[in-house]
């Protein structure tokens, strides 16, 4: 049995890697794999999949310390190397693969390093997420080169690394994310009480799933809702919650959108509201790996997406999908319009979104891990 460590954010329950977590943990399961998730927060513990054991780390540190809580978790990080042996560590993302790396060579033991890469980097750097992006640099090219594996949720997160890095593009390995679970088709056929989502509606229902973040960009959302409604009736939910939500709050205000309109907050099950919904919109500036689309598609929900690297995989350069310039609201309203007029059939969505299944992710994870460890 492959004992599995995965050292991840700091709040599992807020999370987008929880549903990921979700997905994959039965199908490492299936394959013989112990797996321990080790994270710095409580939060979520509780939530955790069947057969996934939970530990904290770094509990000791103070709430009023405002320093990265993982980097203080590599003194509990060695001990439990050293006791467990684990035979791989994954650590999502360059600042879990820091302490990580480091905490292995501590431990004077030698399991497997899968450092992870979920976001386009270029993007965080633009959106002042890193503070100093030349240190970030040397850790990123640090964590790549020292990491027994590198993989990157997507091609383009994989290439955006390796240009703004200089690694090589060998060192970074692409496995997508597990982002349909094989129970996602029940899911979506929970029962939903959303009027605006009813059988035999006069209107059109469109939905955008996300974070109320500015790098999915819902100014341009909503302008270009405002500009299809001169036409036809449509109207759009929110799913999600952030740090905007009061910012686009007013904007729905200022553009006279409030029957238009409805936040719905975070829900647990965004596929039954992708299974009824007409279409899935996504306005966002960049994205690693848009897992909103694939999940639309699944179900068999048209899907329409501004034209970053990640969508534009997903999409195969707008095969499945109109795909539009970022930022352009104009633009974006004409292929709403496309979409609403010539959707593609719910079949061909979901051959389409069968490639990004949690089995095919657990069986190339597996595989990389498996290879490594004869």
């Amino acid at each position: 049995m492959l004992k599995i460590a995965i050292f991840q954010l700091d709040n599992f329950k807020l999370s987008p890697f929880s549903r990921n977590l979700f997905n994959l943990a039965p199908e490492l399961q299936k394959r013989g794999c112990d797996i321990t998730l080790l994270t710095t927060s409580q939060q979520g513990m509780d939530t955790l999949p069947p057969g996934v054991c939970g530990r904290m780390l770094g509990q000791w540190v103070p709430h009023w310390l405002k320093l990265p809580r993982h980097y203080f978790a590599i003194p509990q990080l060695v001990i439990y190397i050293w006791r467990n042996r684990p035979d791989a560590i994954i650590a999502r993302g360059v600042s879990f693969a820091i302490p990580t790396l480091l905490a292995r060579m501590l431990s004077g033991c030698q399991p497997q390093i899968i450092t992870t890469l979920h976001s386009f980097i270029s993007g965080d750097i633009s959106a002042h997420v890193y503070r100093s992006w030349p240190v970030f640099k040397f850790l990123a090219r640090f964590a790549i080169q020292r990491s027994d594996h590198t993989v990157a949720v997507s091609s383009g997160v994989a290439t955006d690394y390796v240009n703004l890095t200089r690694v090589r593009q060998e060192q970074i390995q692409v496995i997508y994310n597990p982002v349909v679970a094989p129970n996602i088709q029940d899911q979506a056929l929970e029962q939903l009480d959303e009027p605006w989502l009813k059988l035999g509606r006069a209107h059109t229902t469109l939905l955008h799933v996300g974070r109320f973040a500015p790098e999915k960009d819902h100014e341009t959302l909503l302008k270009a809702l405002a500009e299809v409604r001169r036409h036809r009736d449509v109207r759009l939910l929110l799913l999600g919650d952030g740090p905007l939500r009061t910012q686009i709050k007013h904007l729905i205000s200022d553009l006279r959108l409030e029957d238009a309109v409805k936040m719905l907050g975070r829900q647990d099950n965004p596929f039954a509201y992708m299974e009824r919904a007409d279409a899935l919109v996504l306005t966002s500036l960049f994205e690693g790996l848009p897992g909103v689309l694939i999940q639309a598609m699944a179900v068999g929900c048209p899907v329409a997406s501004t034209d970053i690297s990640g969508a534009n995989e997903i999409l195969e350069g707008g095969l499945w999908g109109p795909l539009t310039p970022v930022g352009d609201a104009c633009q974006f309203a004409n292929s709403i319009r496309t979409l609403l007029e010539h959707p593609l059939a719910k079949n061909m969505l979901m051959k389409r979104a069968s490639c990004f299944t949690a089995a095919e992710s657990a069986s190339k994870l597996f595989s990389l891990i498996q290879k490594s460890s004869i």
